[in-house]
Parts: C-alpha cells; structure tokens; sequence
C-alpha cells in the first residue's frame, strides 16, 4: 500500500509520505496527564475552553494508530478528489502520461521492406489519399519489375496501438495528391487536394477563428491552461456518451454528438465513412486525438493553434458538379461562391471599418464564411437549400452578436444580403489544352494501369511523387515546335511551302507527333512524348495508322532472319548435300541461300548475309500477284523506277515498292514450302488427305463470313419481320415459296403448310394433292441445303440463320457458329470433289497463305509488332496491315541495342505517402535484356538505316547534328508515306473512284546507338486528298528539331543522370 502512494517527486509526494509514515507506525500515540488548575472548574468561562482544548485533543488523537478502516478510505477519496479535481483543471497528468507515450509513437525510412508496417483499412482521408490501396499496390509492383527501395520502420509501440485500431500518430500534410516530376524534378503534374488552404494559423482572420470556436468549440485556444487537452471537454464527453447510449436504445433517435474539433478531424480523415459508430469507435477518437495532440510536447497552445489551422484546411463539404469532393474551407468558398481565399482575407481584415461601403462587403462576405461553417452539419442538405442555409446562418449571426463577437452594425448588414450560390457552369474557366498535357497524361495512364486504379480521379489523389525519365524542357520545345507548324506563317519562314511538304492543304488539319528514347544501361529511357491531338487520345500509344514504307523495314528484318535460319541449317553441309537439298527446294530463298552455300567462299552468317542484302528484283509493275483471294497489281512512288532491276539493299534505300512485293513473296513461299514434309505438299497430290483439312477450313473461314453477315441483318427483327424480309429478295413461285416454308419452319404439318402457303401466295390455285405433292418435293430431309438455296434464289446460308434465329432468339454468333458445322460442309460439298481441284487449289493457297502471314506475325510480334494479325497480302510489306509509332519506335530499340530487347522506362521512382508512417519508395528493378535479334543483324539493319539518311529517302536528315568534339553523329532512319484511299473497280480493273480517308508520313530515327524515336505527320478524313505531303515533311521537323537535341547528344550530357543505381530520395 505504501508503495502505490509514494513518489519521489510531484505535487503529491508530501501527502504520500505523510500516509506512509501512519502506515508504518502501529503504536497508539499518548498524552501526559494535565494537572489541574487551581479553580479551573469554578473560574467563569474556564470550562468552555477546557471542552473546547480536549476536543482538539480528541481530533489529534484520532490522527493517531491504531486507524479504522473508514478513516483511510476517507483520506484516500479526499486526495483522489483533490487529483481529480486538478487534473480538471490543469490536465498536468494526462499532459505528462500521453507525450510519454506518443513520444515513442515513431517510424524511421531505412533501406527495404519493413515487415512491423501497418496500413489503414478504412477512413476518408486514408482512402482518398491511397493509404488504404497501399497494401495492394505494394503486392502488385514486384510482379512488375518494381522492387521496395525503402520504407518507413515504425517503432514496436506504433505498430502496436495500430494494430489496436488506433490510427497512427503522425503529423497529417494539409495538402495530398500526385506530383509528377521529370528526371531534373521540374513540375510535370501537380494535384493537390484542398488545393486553397491557409498556410498557418496566422494567415486565418482573427474573426473567423472566434467564430469556429463559438460555433464547434468554445473551450478552445483558453490560455489559462497550457497543458488543456482540446481532444476532451467533460461536459461534452458526457454528452457523448450519454447519447450514444440512448442511440443503442432508440436507434432511431437522432442524437446530438459531443465532439470537440480534435475528434471531429480524427472522424473525418481516419473513421470507417467519417462517422461514429459506437462507443468504441469514440473511444478510438479521443485516444488517437490526444496521442497526436501531446506528440511534441506536454504543453498544447501550439497544438491548439495546428488543429485549427488543420479543421479550416480539411472539413468536408460533401461533392461539388464537376469538381468531386470538396474539403476544407478554401475550396469551398471557391467551389460555391467563387471567391479566392486571399480576398476573403483582405476584405475580413476590414470588416469593422468605417466605410459603410467597406462594411457593406465585409459582412456579405462574412456570412459566406459563417455560412461553410455551419453547412458542415448537414453539407448534402444545406449546401443544395440555400433558403435553409440562409436562415440558419441569421440565427447564429444574431447569437454572434450576442455574444460579442460581432458588432450590431456588421449583423444588421449581413442580414440584408442573402446568400446566393455561383452558378456551377462557371467553377472551370479554363479550358486546359490537352496539346499540353501529352506527356503527363500518358504517365498518368501507365500509372493507373501499374498501380491498379480503378480511375484516374482514384489517381489524382493518391500521395505519391512520381519521378519520370522524360525531360520538361525537351519536352516543351518539342510540343512547341509541332504547334507552331500548323501557322501559315511558320510553314513558310522554315521553307515548308514545297512539293511533298506543305504546299497544298490547311496546315492546321495535319495532327503530327513525336516520340523520342535514350539508351542506358537501366532500359530505354523515355525523353520526350508529345503530339497535337487536341484530345485524351495518345496518337503514339492509342492509334492505328498506315505508316507506309516503314513496313519495309519490318520484312526486312524478317528477310534477314530467315537467312540466317537457312544459314544455320545448312552452311557445313557437304557440296554433295547442298546439291540434293537444292534439287528438292521449291521455294526461291532456300534454293538461292543452298546455290550461295555451294559456290561461295564465304560461308559466315556476315557474308551470307550481306550477300542476301545484293540479291536482285525486278520492280515492274506490270505483274499481277494472286494474293489476298484475288489478282492485285501495285506501283511504285517513283515511275522513274519501273522497269529497273534493284538489289534489296537499294531498294530499301530509295524505297521501291515491287522489290519489297517481291520479297514477301518469297518469304510467304519459305514459310509454306521450305520446311520438309509442309502441309504445302498437299497442292502437288490430289489424294493427299490433308487436301481435306485444309478445304474444310476454307469451308469454316468463309461460310462463317456469310453467317455473321446474315446474323447481322436479322437479328432483332421478330418472326415475321424476318419472314417478310425474306420473302422481299426472290421473285416468288409456288415452288421457290414452299421451299422457303419447308426450310424456315420445317415443324409445319402439311395443313398449316398449305395455309401458310395460300396466306403468302393467296392468287395461288393448288388442289389439296398439289399441295401434298410439293409438301413431299421440298422436305428438307430430301433436299440439300445448297440445293434449297438454289431453288429459292437466296443464299442457303441465309435460309439456315433465319429458322436458325427463328428458334433460337437470344443466341450469340458463337452459338450461331458452333451450331453451323454441318450446313457449312454442306453449303461447299462441292468443293470436296476431285474434278475439283484447280478450285480446290485456289481455296488451299489462300489458307497456306493465312498461314505463313501468321508465322510472319509471329516474327514480327517479337519485335514489337502491336497489333494481333497481319493481313494475309504481299501488300503488308508496303504497310497495308498498319502500325502504330510507340512500336514502331520499340523496334529500332532493338536494333540500337544490338538486337536486345530492353524495357522502356517511363517511371524511376515511385515515392508514396511521403511523410507518414506508409512511407514507401520503390524503383524499377535492373532490367532483364532479352535478345532478339541476333546482334549481326541488327548491326546490319542499323547500318542500312543510316545509309537510307546518307543517300537514300532521308537524304533530308543528313548533317542536322554537326560533328560535337570532333567527333561524327551518325543518323539513321526509315521513311514512310501512307495514302489510305478507298478505291472503286469496275469490270476489267478499271478504277472509277478514289476516296481519301488519311494520309500519313512518318520517319523513324537513330542517334549514334544512343537516342531513337519516330516522327509522324496524318491527316485523316475526306479533306486529306488535299494534302499531298511524304515523308519528306517529318524528316524537314526532325532538321528542325535537331538544334534542340544538340546539347543532349554531347557525350554524356544525360549520362551521369542515369549512370548511378537508384537512389531513395529524402
């Protein structure tokens, strides 16, 4: 007992010892006996004092052991009361006991992972600032190839109380959201949420404060207590309490609350929906409140000051149209009334002058202020019923008076000017202009995408800084460059008025973009990423485009790849070997690569390969290529070129299309006959069973075609919409009639067969055995479907869908497809017969073909093809199966980096809830090099695209970087012009109508083996047949973008940005 009472120290160390020293003596305390006055009793007034002196007597004896029982208790409840009441009134202990605790309440960044860190799983604040989604981010991001840098350790004892419920203690950051930097930390997006707070308690007007204290909090800011605790106001605690219980009775009772402003903020940000929903929870609340309120010090002037400032800058005001959630009392003053936070505190600042006109504008202004405060209670309802609005704040402006908080004269103004809300058309004034904001929207999509998001608004507001490769200032120039060639003017100050650039059409029509990479040792780093579509759209990531020529360079690489195939299959074979492999070759590649094996004295890869650039093909358009199920013919761009034999090599240089047409050819013929045993066979053995396979696919690919069609025009329609539709395509007869009826609704007995027919045909004259007759002639069981088609005139695949539809209402085409197996094999039966076989041959070519483009796809997948088909025409070597130019761009990254495939890096940190004890920073992990291509030929490739810029289509580009130190910048790249028409023949081939639909440039460069990108120029619609622009024009911008990229191409210019590991920011 002794020890629970006694302390070294405090104010109670004096009553504890006293108590300890009774304790401890057991002995009854004795008086001497008095001797007795002379006269004592008989002396007047003697024996009053006598009494009085022995009673004093008694209450000292009382003092003294032995004590009872109720003597102890009573001292005991006296000092309890005695502490009660001081801590009351001073709130010294709970001052010194929670800074005790709090003060350990701490986390530390240090290098890794930390497995003590314990996220938040509910609360306003938590979950709009991401802290909630931290968890799954941080599990999705290694599967990534992003690795935790570091992380906030917190100590045991946070880990503790969170794991108790209790948020963590940390100083919340007024303002949250993303922040996108570029590799030098320049402003490339910036979201912060409130966006106008005041920035210290200070800058708030003296008024508004004692307006919230009297509204929500009176005891607050009270200097006679320094160690207060604002988190607890007793009488209000009370009420709590005593509601909440009533609550649990009545649940229906709507309950008044008794929270203070420091329990409010820790509803608002951290309480399951930002309310309370129990005892517990408000338990929670004034736990948490006080934990951060002693957090620096025992003393809370400072931390009263901060919960203010903390209140105005984040209660929330509910959602405003167009603009989400609103929080604190700047946005909201802006959000319903338009006004800036900084005029609202000039004109507050005179709201006691004595101008009637000062005054006058104070006071309306004033009671917009008031009236956010008061809106808090209830934002859903007040902040869309002004009149309710208005008329609350009256009342409180008059109890404001009343309490001497504002003059008469300011009440008496305020109540003559209503409130009335800023029309919500005019909150976004600007138009921001999506030109601008290439580069940061693109992050944020491939943010939202690493991170899982389910918006870009869940984005916006996450905590985080996010550290990009690109480069602002590159950037800027880039974008502005691209802007300023839609201005006449600037078109003819760069001498772009000329043949193939700009001299036909409106500059402004042209959208053009450009993308441009470095190489490092950490991944292809992303410098710029800007284009002038003036919509969310990424034309370098989102389109599809017919890029041209550019696709040459595509069969290029896959020409090259197949020699090296060849070359690996048979260089070392002997001379006797080569001969028989040659004899029984059929395709043109492997014949000539086993013809160069045998007479060639160099057998390297390097020799066989450079041989193959110098192989000859005629560009003669005069040829007609069966390819894509029909005869096409193809031109060249130059006229001067026809007729003229070229070695790929030059070909690609100047761009001939018939060598390239020719080429892919040859490579469509090695990928279906150049492999021993290939299904190709199957065209020189009529009985050959594969035969069989292949026509069935035919059968499949193309009746399909038929059905979807089909499906397309009767689905939807009801039974008899559908039936007259039918009936609306063939000249009816009574067998054509009975055909369809038999075949549309075969469940029909021959009466209401015979009804039907005479209710469709009614001038129709059938005796009754006329109509039992054609009832038996078209039995569908008797008939062929094929048949049936012909009879009627329609397409009997058509006949099939409408009874098929007619049963089956709510099929999709994929039940529409399984369930039409048979009929199609019974639809083509005709194919399947021998005397077939030039039909049949034709109909086996064009799936060989469909085959070997898909093996070509596979090949061109692997270098970063983006689409998932090609289609299956020679014509894909001049572009016709289109591409988009971040792949394009991703394919000369390849070749720059010796046929590795690298990962592109937008992002080289990923720095979240920086501040807080959710502290996380993560970076990309080393990239894995995957090679693709083998290294000579990519070494190959890049020195065929630097002589496309020395003589070739980029002449244009040549010497646009000077020589830097002495030293010589190689440039390559490959041009591309697409012009997307739709064309109209006639019988014979003869061309009747030509309509635009876009037109395209586009040139993809190097730099050295250093930078890389691609530049496109399109203009889409009708009015592109008013342009007449090649790739001449994005070579003339990449001339004019070249002086900007001087001073990144010196050597190592960017190199010591990327040259160090990544490293966790502070």
């Amino acid at each position: 007992m002794s020890m629970l009472f006694y302390t070294q120290t405090g104010p109670f160390h004096k009553p504890a010892t006293f108590l300890a020293s009774l304790l401890q003596s057991r002995k009854a305390l004795t008086f001497p006996p008095a001797d007795p006055w002379l006269g004592a009793d008989t002396t007047p007034g003697n024996s009053q004092q006598i009494e009085k002196w022995r009673n004093l007597g008694r209450l000292l004896q009382s003092f003294r052991p032995p004590y009872k029982t109720t003597h102890i208790v009573f001292l005991a409840t006296l000092t309890f009361l005695g502490w009660a009441i001081l801590e009351l009134n001073t709130s010294w202990l709970q001052s010194h006991l929670f800074h005790a605790i709090s003060a350990q309440l701490t986390s530390e960044v240090k290098p890794g992972p930390s497995p003590l860190t314990v996220f938040p799983s509910s609360g306003p604040l938590d979950e709009r600032r991401g802290y909630t989604r931290l968890p799954a981010i941080l599990s999705k991001l290694p599967k990534k190839g992003f690795v935790i840098q570091a992380q906030a350790h917190p100590s045991t004892e946070l880990t503790t109380i969170s794991n108790l419920g209790i948020p963590p203690i940390y100083r919340v950051k007024a303002q949250g959201g993303l922040h996108i930097v570029d590799s030098h930390g320049q402003d490339l997006f910036l979201h912060i949420d409130p966006k106008r707070v005041f920035p210290n308690f200070e800058a708030i007007p003296p008024l508004l404060v004692q307006t919230l204290l009297f509204i929500e909090n009176r005891e607050l800011l009270d200097p006679c207590c320094p160690y207060a605790n604002p988190a607890v106001e007793w009488d209000r605690l009370g009420q709590a309490f005593l509601t909440q219980g009533i609550r649990l009775v009545k649940n229906d009772q709507n309950v008044p609350g008794g929270s203070t402003l420091a329990t409010q903020l820790e509803k608002f940000r951290h309480s399951p929906g930002g309310q309370t929903s129990s005892l517990l929870e408000k338990a929670k609340q004034v736990t948490a409140a006080s934990l951060r309120i002693y957090h620096d010090d025992i003393r809370t002037q400072e931390a009263q000051k901060h919960l203010v400032l903390d209140y105005m800058n984040s209660f929330p005001l509910g959602a405003y149209p167009g603009a989400g959630e609103i929080h604190g009392f700047g946005d909201g003053l802006s959000a319903w009334f338009h006004m800036d936070l900084n005029r609202f505190d000039q004109i507050l600042a005179d709201a006691e002058a004595a101008s009637l006109e000062k005054m006058a504008l104070a006071a309306a202004t004033y009671k917009k202020g008031v009236s956010l405060l008061l809106a808090l209670r209830r934002p859903s309802y007040y902040l869309t019923h002004i009149d309710a609005l208005n008329e609350k704040t009256n009342t409180y402006l008059r109890l404001l008076t009343h309490a001497g908080i504002i003059s008469p004269a300011l009440r008496d103004l305020a109540l003559i000017y209503p409130l009335v809300f800023a029309p919500a058309s005019s909150t976004n004034s600007s138009i921001t202009s999506f030109q601008d904001q290439k580069a940061p929207n693109f992050i944020r999509a491939n943010l939202q995408n690493l991170l899982g998001l389910p918006s870009l608004y869940a984005l916006d507001h996450l905590d985080a800084t996010v550290e990009t490769t690109l480069d602002r200032d590159l950037q800027f120039r880039a974008t502005t460059l691209l802007q300023q060639l839609a201005d006449p003017t600037f078109v003819t100050d760069s001498q772009l008025s000329q043949p193939h650039l700009l001299a036909q059409g409106n500059p402004a029509d042209i959208i053009y973009s450009l993308t441009l990479y470095e190489r490092t040792p950490h991944g292809n780093l992303l410098r710029v990423q800007t284009d002038t579509l003036n919509q969310p759209l990424d034309m370098n990531q989102g389109s599809k485009m017919d890029l041209g020529s550019t696709a040459k360079l595509r069969t290029l690489v896959t020409y090259l790849e197949a020699i090296e195939r060849l070359h690996h299959a048979y260089a070392g074979q002997s001379p006797q070997k080569l001969v028989e492999l040659n004899q029984q070759s059929l395709d043109p590649l492997s014949r000539w690569a086993l013809t160069y094996l045998q007479t060639s004295s160099d057998q390297s890869l390097s020799g066989i390969l450079k041989a193959a650039l110098d192989r000859q093909y005629s560009a003669s358009p005069s040829e007609r290529f069966w390819t894509g199920g029909g005869l096409h013919t193809f031109a060249n761009f130059n006229k001067a070129d026809n007729g003229k034999l070229f070695t790929v090599r030059e070909a690609f240089h100047h761009s001939v299309n018939l060598v390239f047409i020719r080429l892919m050819r040859d490579l469509v013929q090695y990928h279906t006959l150049a492999i021993p045993g290939s299904t190709a066979m199957v065209l020189k053995d009529p009985l050959n069973p594969i035969r069989r396979q292949y026509l069935q696919k035919f059968a499949q690919q193309e009746g399909r075609i038929f059905l979807y069609r089909f499906y397309d025009k009767y689905k939807g329609l009801s039974p008899e919409e559908a039936w007259q539709l039918v009936l609306s395509q063939t000249r009816l007869t009574p067998l054509r009639l009975a055909v369809l009826l038999r075949s549309i609704e075969p469940e029909k007995d021959v009466r209401a067969f015979t009804t039907s027919l005479r209710q469709t045909f009614p001038t129709i004259k059938l005796s009754p055995e006329q109509a039992d007759r054609l009832f038996t002639q078209t039995d569908p069981r008797m008939l062929s479907l094929a048949d049936r088609g012909y009879v009627a005139r329609i397409h009997p695949l058509e006949l099939w869908t409408v009874a098929f539809l007619r049963q089956h209402p709510d099929s999709g085409k994929s039940e529409l497809a399984n369930a039409s197996e048979q009929e199609l094999l019974e639809v083509y039966a005709w194919l399947f017969k021998t005397h077939r076989k030039a039909a049949q041959d034709s109909r086996i070519r064009l799936i060989l073909e469909q085959e070997a483009f898909m093996e070509i796809h596979k090949a061109w997948k692997r270098v970063g093809y983006p689409f998932a088909t090609l289609v299956p025409s020679l014509a894909t070597a001049i572009g016709s199966s289109a591409d988009r130019p971040a792949a394009l761009t991703e394919l000369m990254g390849i070749l720059v980096n010796e046929g590795r495939k690298i990962p592109t890096v937008t992002i080289r940190q990923l720095h979240f809830a920086e501040g807080t004890p959710f502290e996380t920073l993560v970076a990309p992990q080393e990239p894995d090099q995957e090679q693709i291509l083998n290294p000579l030929v990519a070494q190959i490739l890049r020195q065929e695209l630097i002589e496309v810029v020395e003589h070739g289509t980029a002449i244009g580009a040549k010497g646009a970087l000077s020589p830097i130190e002495g030293m010589t910048i190689s440039i390559g790249g490959k041009t591309g012009t697409g012009d997307h028409r739709q064309k109209v023949y006639e019988r014979g081939y003869r061309l009747i109508e030509s309509r635009p639909i876009a037109r395209t440039a586009t040139f993809v460069f190097l730099i050295d083996n250093r930078f890389f990108g691609t530049i496109t120029a399109q203009v889409s619609g009708p009015h592109s047949g008013d342009f007449s622009f090649t790739s001449s024009l994005p070579v003339r911008i990449f001339r004019l973008f070249a002086p900007h990229l001087h001073a990144y191409v010196m050597p190592h210019a960017l190199e010591a940005e990327v040259s160090q590991p990544f490293q966790p920011r502070s």
